[in-house]
């Protein structure tokens, strides 16, 4: 067996993912940093949607697994976040990815 063989397989939508969900945060940060009402309502929305994903997907791969649209939905859903995101000129998808990569760090040892 070679030494290649033996390395587990690359998860490259993972890491694509992943990627993705860091771009996001590194975008939301300035932004947030030069806007109170922006920083509150950014930090508001995201801890919803962490929320969320914490409840129902406490591991890594059911975190990787969660359509977009669902977490859309959880914003959309509820009017006063909806309007923290459209009152505030959010991206909801940076929020949501920023939230995802928020969930995956914060996950119990035992879960990740």
């Amino acid at each position: 067996m070679t030494e290649e063989a033996s390395q587990p397989p690359i998860d490259l939508a993972r890491m694509i993912a992943m990627a993705r969900w860091q771009q996001a945060e590194a975008m939301l940060y300035p932004v947030v940093m030069s806007d109170p009402d922006q920083y509150k309502a950014t930090v508001e929305v995201i801890a919803a949607v962490t929320a969320h994903l914490r409840e129902r997907y406490p591991s890594r791969e059911e975190l990787f697994a969660v359509p977009d649209a669902e977490l859309y939905g959880v914003v959309g859903g509820e009017p006063r976040l909806a309007a923290l995101v459209t009152g505030n000129g959010l991206a909801l998808n940076l929020v949501a990815d920023a939230a995802r990569v928020h969930a995956l760090r914060t996950l119990p040892a035992r879960f990740a």
